[in-house]
């Protein structure tokens, strides 16, 4: 593995601060807003009648499903160390296990430093895949909404 120098890493972070100046955001562009997003970040989560836990629970959203968010909730029904619950389509679904994503779409490089390259992950998730000459592409492991690899 090779490593970079401090000075090669100072450099680096100078030209992304420039280019995040220069380059316009996705954000900005009001025509291609999504709203708000959540990922279900664990096996399974509930969608309920109510924001309280006690309500009758609707179905379940799955690992990785995108929800679109309505509005959020603080419920008085708790739970106490965390109130926060989202509307979402056919009822509400408590914050404790889902993450807050957006769709940040980048412009492409055409070519990758020989040293690597530090990148971030824009999108709820993308399958990270690797190539063997005997086999192929292969799914290696999912890669997360605002994580970063070299």
């Amino acid at each position: 593995m090779s490593h970079i120098s401090r000075r090669d890493f100072l450099k680096l972070g100078a030209f992304g601060l420039v280019a995040l100046r220069i380059q316009p955001s996705f954000d900005e562009d009001a025509s291609q807003d999504t709203g708000e997003i959540i990922r279900v970040a664990s096996s399974s989560v509930s969608v309920y009648t109510q924001p309280w836990d006690k309500s009758r629970i609707r179905f379940q959203r799955f690992r990785d499903e995108i929800v679109h968010v309505y509005e959020e909730v603080i419920s008085p029904n708790g739970p106490g160390y965390n109130p926060l619950w989202y509307r979402v389509w056919g009822g509400y679904i408590h914050s404790a296990y889902v993450q807050r994503v957006k769709y940040r779409l980048n412009p492409i490089l055409s070519t990758i430093p020989g040293k690597g390259q530090l990148a971030e992950v824009s999108v709820p998730y993308s399958q990270s895949m690797r190539f063997n000459r005997y086999t192929g592409w292969s799914p290696v492991y999912r890669l997360y909404y605002q994580s970063t690899h070299w």
